[in-house]
């Protein structure tokens, strides 16, 4: 297949020779024959049957579809025959069967499926639900918002699919030393069964017997097994674990880059910090209300899914301030704002190069520019309100740096990983995100459109091209952001990384590594589990190298070496790394329970641990059942 030279090609001609040694002196070799056919039978059945113990991991994730809905109305139906706008009932213990939102009732879900973080999640009506989750306590009714394939679990099974089959390059590496070095000892086996024809290198027959021996210990050392199941155990096994850790990660080879990143950038508006924006101060032109400017801002970001955007018009909400009916022409500036035409009028709100455009920053307003600096100075985001060309006031808002930031960007920088933020916010803001995380101010680069974060990964990966290095595998720079106005920065990272993303099918196309919570444990776990696995894939090469070189120079230096001891290293050396392979899978299985329990997570981390249990009584796991993993995010 595919012109190499296989596995099995070698074992026949092994044996053959085997044989024909036998026979010609009536020995006990023949028996030796009939060992290897046996071993080599035995060796495959294993190495597939520990094989599939990670695939199966990864179908357990595909398998989380559901098959049907009980739609309101019809009845039980398959998922498939459920559409936009359908209504969908949810009995406690029921895996919810589509993306949609909550319309009737109240609950706590089990999220862990996608998140893999064992809390529940309280939902009631508005609230975002998805597939493949548990409904663990109370009815609800959920009208769908997407065709069940499109929904978020379907991506990730249709994902998970296909990214077992990318290759990282240590796996195609690997894969070109096996291609030229099993036909090189093919050729040295067929030169040393050569001269044992040759009456001044084997006069007699017993030193041709031991010649043709020689050559089938070749035959059987040439097997390359353990070299190329040395990486492909393991990086089935990391993808395996990490998508039961809530993060998807599309391939083997951006495993392996996040395992050798020396640079990670940030985004810092719901990625460092929550994104939960609060209104610090609104400061008005003269002869201006706060209601008037409150009417026109609120009505343009009533348009806007900005975590700034909620901030206002929550507040405009508690106010009573109504919200236009005629918004229209909204377009978002790049690196600068929005602007969209309410009632009629043109009305723009952005930081200070929309100032700069329009020339705000006459002595009229100079008021206004005085408190947009005082704000910014002390790490506010703070943005111009203009409307028909004309200053209407500025405002700032603040938001809080996330939980388990600080802890991730110094594990990070102890693992000699580059911390950088690139952030379209001003300085002021950026900076004091920066002081927090104790990030020194040079790795900090504000007022950013998305085209000038791709040029700074972009000099960030040139940086690395150019220091030389001697391994194709390190030096690589990754991107942390939400996959929407990070989208050119992800892409043009080696890997990109996108959190929060459930729901989200713009990240989950752009992205390298999908992070279903925004729980950034979540991608200190990924990163730590990609250095495992580049650790475990270097270990296995070691191993198997080291196996091959000692049978070939025992096979050398004695004469009478058995070829049932050749092929049961070859054997063993093959279950060992695919064992160590499979044992990041089992490590992290038993870290993951580790921190459930240190967290308080036991009953949810107990329910998580038997989630394959598919006759679980409801009762043991707070009455909502385990089928989709214990807990919820």
């Amino acid at each position: 297949k595919n012109c190499m030279i296989g596995i099995h090609f070698l074992m026949i001609i092994a044996v053959l020779g085997v044989f024909v040694v036998g026979t010609m002196n009536h020995s006990t070799d023949i028996i030796d024959g009939g060992v290897l056919i046996a071993l080599f039978a035995v060796s495959e059945w294993l190495e597939s049957k520990t094989l599939a113990t990670a695939r199966n991991s990864l179908e357990a994730v595909m398998a989380l579809r559901p098959d049907a809905a009980d739609v309101v109305g019809v009845g039980l139906v398959p998922v498939e025959d459920v559409h936009v706008g359908d209504v969908v009932a949810i009995r406690p213990g029921d895996k919810i069967p589509v993306d949609g939102v909550v319309v009737k009732g109240t609950s706590v879900v089990n999220e862990s499926s996608l998140t893999g973080e064992a809390r529940g999640v309280e939902k009631g009506e508005g609230s975002q639900v998805y597939a493949g989750t548990v409904n663990t306590s109370s009815y609800l009714q959920v009208v769908a918002t997407k065709e069940s394939a499109d929904s978020t679990v379907a991506k990730l099974g249709d994902f998970i699919e296909s990214c077992s089959m990318h290759k990282s390059s240590t796996e195609k590496m690997v894969e070109s030393i096996a291609r030229y070095y099993t036909p090189l000892i093919l050729l040295l086996a067929l030169s040393v069964a050569g001269a044992a024809f040759i009456p001044a290198v084997a006069p007699s027959v017993s030193e041709r017997n031991r010649y043709i021996k020689l050559a089938c210990n070749l035959l059987v050392a040439g097997c390359p097994c353990a070299l190329v199941l040395s990486t492909p155990a393991t990086m089935v096994s990391g993808l395996a674990a990490a998508a039961n850790n809530g993060a998807l990660i599309k391939g083997g080879q951006y495993l392996e880059v996040l395992g050798s990143m020396k640079h990670l950038a940030f985004d810092k508006t719901g990625t460092l910090t929550e994104g939960k924006y609060r209104v610090n101060g609104i400061a008005m032109a003269k002869g201006k209300s706060e209601d008037d400017l409150l009417y026109w801002l609120a009505s343009v970001e009533s348009q806007s899914s900005h975590p700034i955007a909620w901030a206002i018009t929550k507040l405009a909400k508690e106010k009573g301030i109504k919200i236009a009916d005629q918004i229209t022409n909204y377009t978002t500036l790049a690196g600068e704002g929005v602007r969209a035409t309410v009632q009629g009028s043109e009305v723009v709100v952005g930081n200070i190069k929309v100032a700069a455009r329009n020339g705000w920053s006459s002595s009229e307003v100079s008021s206004l520019r005085a408190q947009y600096e005082s704000w910014e100075r002390q790490g506010f985001t703070v943005c111009w309100v203009g409307v028909e060309g004309q200053a209407l006031g500025v405002f700032s808002v603040a938001d809080m740096v996330r939980p388990g930031t600080k802890a991730l960007v110094t594990k990070l920088v102890k693992s000699r990983v580059k911390c950088w933020i690139l952030t379209g916010d001003n300085e002021g803001a950026a900076l004091k995100v920066a002081s927090k995380l104790r990030l020194r101010a040079d790795r900090v680069k504000s007022s950013l459109t998305p085209e000038d974060k791709y040029w700074h990964v972009s000099s960030l990966k040139e940086e690395e091209e150019a220091a030389g290095r001697c391994f194709k595998a390190s030096g690589k720079v990754g991107m942390v952001g939400d996959g929407v106005n990070d989208a050119p920065a992800l892409a043009g990272a080696d890997v990109g990384i996108a959190m929060g993303a459930a729901g989200t099918p713009v990240a989950m196309e752009t992205a390298d590594v999908v992070l279903f919570s925004d729980n950034l444990q979540k991608l200190t776990d990924t990163i730590s589990l990609a250095k495992l696995c580049r650790r475990k894939i270097l270990e296995n090469i070691l191993i198997s190298i080291a196996i091959k070189a000692s049978i070939i120079v025992l096979i050398f230096l004695y004469e009478d070496f058995s070829i049932v001891y050749n092929i049961l290293s070859d054997v063993g050396g093959a279950l060992l790394v695919i064992t160590n392979g499979l044992s990041v899978m089992w490590s992290w299985k038993s870290v993951k329970r580790s921190l459930m329990a240190l967290t308080g997570g036991g009953k949810d981390a107990e329910c998580s641990a038997k989630r394959k249990d598919k006759t679980l009584n409801k009762a043991s796991c707070g009455g909502g059942g385990c089928c989709g993993g214990g807990g919820g995010s």
